[in-house]
């Protein structure tokens, strides 16, 4: 019974439904609900999730403060190593952040997933190709997710394989725990810090595994239209063939009026699930973009040999976003090129006019960071250019 329950985690089950019941299964050990079918999480998720909301604000933010502010000291280095770990972890919870506070329109949005899901029929063309189009989603979802737990993992776990005493990071203490490496200020340092990590790795996992997977629904949607409009003609023809009456333009174009009719149907449906994830995701991917800015600018002024496992944390987060937005834009390209590729010199006047109705709305389908930059390589590039420019900068005026 429990292989089987792990193996619904595997390649073999690709389908939305069960990537979505995966999700919210981790989803529901962070206190957060997503799919209305279930029941909600267990009451010890949620003390656990307000403890937890407690110790992060005290370790985080408070103790942050207090290291960079409540201390007489001038340590650059040390403030910056303390600034980057900070912003990797508000990086760590936004999306869950976000979530919780638009936790009714997230439950809606999935849902709407979920029925859009099922409104394709289980032994079509569409849904095949679509299927084999998710299979790769969520591939790009596990990877994802392994990633970024194995780096927290190997970043929490590193304090024990050193020699002497060592917190997780050694320049981060505690608002009224020092000196931090004297029992019992050093065990309790420890606990929280490691507590509060090992939360805000797995909710930036499972979040981040959540947007693949239904932003990757997308682009598998409007991968699989593609493939229906290039085989809207070729598919009418048979028809016509099983219908014994090869030669009846009539009803070849009946048969393309009704595809036609249904693959609208789903491209409108596909651009209302990406504004409803829009507005669930789009304030906080630009919040994620101002912690990267800060984080990296912070881990390049102390030095690599003091981030060498913070900064790809924080890069592997916002180069997924980018490259998930990215993979949705060259999908709705493949549909424009679709639409106009379907042989629709063919079809009947009423046909040719449906057809240039949808490639007049056929525009490119963006996720946008708060309206201010689109998810893509571009932008990507324009950020860390950014970045490296306001570090020169700052670095020439400190030394």
């Amino acid at each position: 019974m429990m292989w089987e329950k792990l193996r619904r985690y595997g390649l073999e089950h690709c389908d939305m439904a069960t990537m979505i019941d995966n999700v919210a299964t981790l989803l529901r050990l962070l206190a957060m609900k997503i799919d209305g079918e279930r029941q909600g999480p267990h009451v010890v998720s949620v003390v656990l999730a307000l403890i937890i909301m407690v110790l992060y604000f005290y370790v985080f933010v408070v103790s942050v403060f207090w290291m960079i502010f409540g201390r007489e000291t001038e340590d650059i280095i040390a403030d910056a190593v303390v600034i980057e770990m900070a912003m990797s972890a508000y990086m760590s919870s936004i999306k869950l952040i976000c979530l919780h506070f638009n936790s009714k329109l997230a439950r809606k949005t999935i849902a709407a997933y979920l029925s859009c899901d099922k409104r394709v029929w289980r032994d079509s063309s569409m849904y095949r190709n679509r299927l084999k189009n998710m299979r790769l989603v969520k591939l790009r979802a596990i990877v994802m997710w392994i990633t970024i737990v194995v780096n927290g993992s190997v970043y929490l776990i590193r304090p024990y394989f050193r020699s002497g005493r060592h917190l997780v990071d050694d320049g981060h203490g505690l608002y009224g725990l020092e000196p931090r490496f004297e029992t019992p200020n050093y065990e309790v340092t420890l606990f929280f810090e490691s507590f509060c990590i090992s939360y805000g790795v797995l909710a930036c996992a499972t979040t981040m595994a959540l947007l693949i997977i239904i932003v990757g629904f997308l682009e598998a949607q409007m991968l699989a239209l593609s493939d229906e409009m290039l085989l809207l003609w070729d598919g009418a023809q048979l028809y016509a063939i099983a219908k014994d009456e090869p030669n009846n333009e009539e009803l070849k174009n009946k048969y393309v009026k009704h595809r036609l009719e249904s693959i609208i149907q789903t491209h409108a449906a596909t651009l209302s699930l990406l504004r409803s994830t829009g507005s669930i995701f789009s304030n906080c991917i630009i919040v994620e973009f101002l912690f990267l800015g800060i984080g990296l600018i912070a881990g390049l002024f102390c030095g690599l040999e003091n981030t060498y496992l913070q900064l790809p944390y924080a890069f592997t987060q916002i180069t997924m976003d980018c490259y998930t937005g990215q993979r949705l834009i060259e999908a709705s390209h493949k549909f424009q090129d679709s639409v106009y590729d379907c042989k629709w010199e063919e079809f009947d006047v009423t046909n040719k006019r449906t057809v240039l109705m949808i490639l007049q709305n056929s525009k490119t389908m963006v996720l946008s960071a708060g309206g201010i930059a689109e998810l893509r390589y571009a932008s990507l590039m324009s950020v860390y250019k950014m970045i490296y420019s306001a570090y020169m900068a700052l670095r020439s005026t400190i030394y």
